[in-house]
């Protein structure tokens, strides 16, 4: 057991592709701990709710990947934080009354980023050595993770400041405006991500906007 978590960890530390990442989390769970089931679910930024990321052995995965899990849905108010989010995704999922679940939290830094939750349709069937070991498998699967989003968040901000430059250089070209302003407007579609984006310019004779580019 020991050897094969050595090597999930140095499968997962290596990878820096977020869904690779999430895939390899839910493939390793399933070699140290028996289970029907296991649900990646990842903190919303500044929000009070869970997305589920990824999944495995769930019928009905297709419908609920990407889906937002409200902390405390189905949950008492006197619910740790933990009990409130298993709750709510096993309310989501419509999962049985009698199984087992392990919920773990993945944690970076103190901040909880998200959950790992295992399933089996037995009633009782983890032991405490079997959370020991989720606990400890999500720990690695935390750190996976936030490194796989510091670097896409680094080959994010390196592109955005590649196309302002380029910006930059337009707007300072000695070229025509008109062709300026095209490139200005084919830039900022691809930084914004969107198919396209128009510019402006206003007719001061006309009183009224015309199209300068698009």
């Amino acid at each position: 057991l020991a050897e094969t978590l050595r090597d999930i960890t140095a499968a997962l530390v290596s990878n820096l592709d977020l869904d690779r990442v999430l895939d390899d989390i839910l493939d390793g769970l399933s070699r140290v701990v028996t289970l029907d089931a296991v649900t990646i679910l990842l903190a919303e930024p500044e929000s009070d709710r869970f997305t589920v990321a990824a999944g495995a052995g769930l019928p009905e995965l297709a419908e609920i990947v990407g889906l937002s899990v409200p902390l405390g849905e189905g949950a008492s108010e006197e619910a740790s934080l933990e009990t409130s989010v298993r709750q709510a995704y096993h309310q989501l999922v419509d999962a049985p009354a009698t199984h087992s679940c392990i919920t773990a939290p993945l944690a970076v830094g103190g901040s909880v980023i998200g959950y790992l939750i295992a399933d089996h349709h037995q009633t009782d069937h983890y032991t405490e050595f079997d959370r020991e070991i989720v606990l400890a498998f999500a720990n690695q699967a935390a750190a996976a993770i936030n490194n796989a989003r510091l670097f896409a968040a680094k080959q994010t901000e390196a592109w955005v400041t590649t196309v302002l430059l380029q910006v930059a250089e337009a707007a300072n070209a000695q070229i025509e405006v008109e062709e300026t302003l095209e490139t200005i407007a084919r830039l900022t579609a691809r930084l914004a991500g969107v198919g396209r984006c128009m510019i402006l310019r206003w007719d001061g004779e006309a009183e009224s906007y015309t199209i300068g580019a698009q």
